[in-house]
């Protein structure tokens, strides 16, 4: 008896692990494809600026050239914002990509990515606190200028990087289509409808907010690869990498690796949850 019982649980254990296999392919294939056009959107702030600032917001240069030099290695277009969604609009074979993103608008971001881009072949998106333009550790109107000419973007992060959940909404005319009108003044007319969210933050009514007044795509702080579907679909939820300061080379592929797997556990196993 205790022979028969031995044998029919090695079946039932069988039927288990061929039963969770059968149900798992199915996720696994998806992966797979998925992984094949998504893209990862990667969220820097300053790069070689003063040790004085949070390793949240602040990259060693060196190390930065390290990223780079990794995702070159490693067959990876480095694209800017623009470039990704012209691509999924398009119908385009992006390859292997991710996008390099830096909000803000520090004056590092010209004096030390700009040369690092041109010399990895690589474009940008460039989000601008417009009321810092200009002043101190800030990037002016000349160098802004520069990195518009070299192929990158120009998107905004408001006037003054208020946490737009935080305000008032009277103040959204302001911090958004006033950021929007200043820079397409400033900077020859330039086509301004990217956003990224200060610190991240958002809600309905902020993206409501930002669509009316001209947005069309916005980034945040949620981590997650994006795909086609999720652009074209999410435009104002645009997940991003952060890229922290004390991250090692393993630790940024490690989390470059894990935005693949929330991205796609976002768009298709859980729909809108998010993961960070």
């Amino acid at each position: 008896m205790k022979i028969l019982k031995s044998k029919w649980l090695k079946i039932v254990l069988a039927v288990l692990v061929i039963a969770a296999a059968a149900a798992y392919k199915p996720l696994y294939d998806g992966y797979t494809e998925y992984r094949k056009t998504a893209v990862p959107v990667l969220e820097y702030h300053s790069v070689g600026g003063s040790s004085d600032w949070p390793a949240e917001i602040i990259i060693d240069k060196d190390a930065f050239e390290q990223q780079l030099a990794y995702l070159q290695k490693n067959g990876y277009r480095m694209i800017s914002m623009e470039q990704m969604i012209a691509g999924f609009k398009n119908n385009e074979d992006l390859g292997k990509a991710v996008v390099l993103t830096f909000d803000d608008g520090y004056m590092d971001n010209y004096t030390n990515v700009f040369p690092l881009l041109q010399k990895y072949g690589a474009n940008a998106s460039f989000f601008i606190v417009q009321s810092k333009i200009g002043k101190p550790n800030y990037m002016g109107h000349d160098e802004i200028m520069d990195l518009i000419r070299a192929g990158n973007d120009l998107g905004s992060h408001t006037i003054n990087h208020h946490i737009l959940t935080d305000i008032d909404p009277k103040y959204f005319a302001w911090e958004l289509s006033s950021s929007k009108f200043f820079l397409k003044k400033e900077f020859d007319m330039y086509y301004v409808h990217l956003l990224s969210y200060p610190n991240g933050q958002y809600d309905d009514e902020v993206i409501a907010a930002s669509q009316k007044y001209g947005y069309n795509y916005a980034v945040t702080g949620k981590n997650g690869a994006v795909d086609k579907n999720w652009v074209l679909n999410h435009p104002m939820e645009i997940g991003r990498v952060i890229v922290k300061g004390d991250m090692d080379e393993k630790a940024f592929a490690d989390k470059l690796e894990r935005s693949y797997l929330l991205g796609y556990l976002k768009s298709v196993v859980f729909g809108s949850l998010f993961f960070y």
